[in-house]
Formats: structure tokens, sequence, C-alpha cells
């Protein structure tokens, strides 16, 4: 009787462990993708189908950075579970499954076959695996600053330089150049001095140990910032010169490097604008991609008004470029050659203050 209850609450834990296996959210790798046109990374959406609102949560995590956009680039599997397990994903609820991908160069022409047509033979080209592309060391800005060493001053540097909180900064450093961090701060000093600024992709730092008032050692030190802010992204797909809606645009914060995350950060800051070029499902919207919508034409006839103190000054002008509403365009005055500025303030309509 023992033995029949003990296969029965067996059977009952393995049907359920069965049932947990089959429900759990689904990454599956797929063999091979081609780099999208001006992609910055390798995102997780684009070399993996994903089931389940679990793994879908991390489309947009990037599983490879692009060094060489023109090689093709191999990533394991053993890498994306790595990205996946340090942006949180929980292992019992997502399931991995496949060998590896492989990351075909950009597209140079037009037009291109599809992917299982073209003829690159992968033994014959030279395909880099993710973890060569990027011989790098991340480090949390939390772990850092506590530390009494070279490697906590320069993390409490890049801190304040940034304005940003320990837990929304990494620094990538490269991983040959690592034994400087950590030097011990007590009995030296430290001269860093950047050869730029702080809040740029790539930063390369001349390091002068002092040691009794002389310079013991130079050295240099490379550094990636990443910081974690929030980006507008898109949900749906735009073609180039559809108007921007509040209801394409979506909050999401992201690991971006200084440059890229000096974007706009509040959805009415672009709502209204045309799209610069095709946009896709999950891309970050730049200023670049979103242009004000033209009110006044080159060539157009507008009334601009001339405000002088307290009179106002009507006049005809001639637009001698394309403006959107608050733009600082030329205009020609009708019958004359000379031009002046004037701010574009609606269709057909101008104003330019001037002094008394």
């Amino acid at each position: 009787m023992r033995f029949m209850r003990y296969n029965t609450i067996t059977a009952v834990l393995l049907a359920a462990t069965c049932t947990a296996v089959a429900t759990a959210d689904a990454v599956r790798l797929k063999s091979s993708v081609r780099l999208p046109a001006r992609a910055d990374a390798v995102r997780l959406s684009l070399v993996a189908d994903l089931e389940g609102e679990e793994a879908r949560r991390f489309a947009d995590l990037v599983v490879a950075e692009i060094d060489d956009p023109s090689q093709p680039l191999e990533i394991p599997i053993a890498e994306v579970r790595r990205r996946l397990h340090e942006a949180g994903a929980h292992r019992g609820r997502v399931n991995i499954s496949g060998r590896s991908v492989i990351v075909r160069p950009r597209s140079t022409s037009g037009a291109t076959a599809p992917d299982a047509m073209q003829g690159m033979s992968i033994e014959t080209a030279k395909v880099r695996r993710a973890a060569e592309v990027s011989p790098h060391v991340e480090l949390h800005a939390t772990a850092m600053i506590a530390q009494p060493t070279l490697g906590g001053r320069i993390a409490r540097d890049v801190i304040r330089a940034l304005g940003v909180e320990p837990g929304d900064l990494r620094l990538r450093f490269e991983r040959g150049e690592t034994d400087l961090l950590d030097l011990p701060e007590a009995g030296r000093q430290y001269e860093i001095v950047p050869e730029s600024s702080l809040r740029t992709d790539r930063v390369r730092l001349t390091v002068r140990t002092w040691v009794d008032g002389t310079i013991a050692e130079t050295r240099t030190i490379t550094l990636r910032p990443i910081v974690h802010v929030p980006v507008l992204v898109l949900r749906r797909d735009l073609a180039h010169g559809d108007e921007i809606g509040l209801e394409d645009i979506e909050v999401k914060t992201q690991w971006l490097s200084p440059n890229q995350a000096g974007g706009p950060t509040r959805p009415e800051e672009i709502a209204g604008r045309l799209a610069t070029r095709r946009l896709h499902r999950g891309d970050v919207l730049r200023e670049k991609n979103a242009r004000r919508r033209t009110v006044v034409e080159r060539g157009d006839r507008v009334v601009v008004r001339c405000l002088v103190g307290g009179v106002v000054i009507t006049l005809q002008a001639e637009a001698r470029d394309d403006g959107a509403r608050g733009d600082a365009i030329e205009f020609q005055k009708l019958g004359e050659r000379t031009t002046f500025q004037a701010t574009v303030v609606g269709p057909g309509e101008a104003a330019v203050k001037l002094g008394r």
C-alpha cells in the first residue's frame, strides 16, 4: 500500500513538472539572419523566435555588439543564456533552445535574395564569435564606488560627470587593462586626465601615479560608460513620411551609451512629427528620425509681422527655405533683393522681433 502511494505521489510530481516545462516561454535561436540596415547592435528579437509574455519581455535585449558590420558574426547559445541571465530572465520560466546563430553582413544592394538562397559558405567565411568581438569586462558602478582603489575613483568620477545614480551605470573596460583598477588609493595620488568628454561612447584616460611628489608611472585605460535611461520606443512599423502619434510610442528603459541616451524621453516631444525614414516596431526614436511637419515651403508668400516695441508692422515676403513651426528661416521682401530671418509661427505666417 505504501509503495502504491509513493508511486502515485511520484506520478503527480512528474506530471506537474512536465506541465510546467510545457507551459514555459520559449526562446528558439534561428540558424542565420541578416543584419538590418543601420542596426547598432544585435537584439534578441532578430536572432530568435520568442513565445510567451516572459520571453517577449526581452525582445530588445542586446545579445551582441556590432564591431564590423561587413563581417559575419556567430552568437553561441551560451552567450545568449548569459545575456538573458544578466538581464534578469528566470531560467525556470524561459526555455532556450538552439546551438548558435550566424548574423550575416548587411546587404550592400537594394534587392537581396532570401537568407537561405545566399551563396556564402560558412566554412570559408571568416566568422567571429560574439565573445571574440567584444573582449571587454563589464562592471557595475555600485560594486566599484565603495572600493578604496583606482577603479573606485574612476567610477565616482564618471558618476559625477554624467549625473547618474550608481545603479544606472555600468563601465566596460578592455580586458588587458583591468589590472589598473585594483591599484590601492592609500599612499598614492592618482592624476586622471580624460582625453575626451566622459559623455562620449569611448573614453581614453591617462593615469599618472604620484609617489612622494614624483610621477612613478603613466598608463592609459579605455572605458565605455553605459547608462540605464528611459527612451521612446515605437509600437508599430512606420513608413517614411508617416505621422508619429502618441499611441505609437511607449517609454522603456534601456542600457545605452551616453551619446545614444541623449534623445527625447517624453512622447509629447515626438508626437505629431513625421518619420524621416522607414522605422520598425521596437526601434528607439531619435531626434534625427522624426522631423516636424513643414508649414512653410520655399517660394511661399508669407505674412511677416515685425514687432518693434509696441508697434506691429506687417509685410509680404517670400520664403527662401522650408520651415516647420518654430524654425528661423530666411525670407526676402517682395520687390527687394535683401533677405532677413524670421521665425515660422504657422502656415503662411512668420514673425520677427526687432529692437526699439
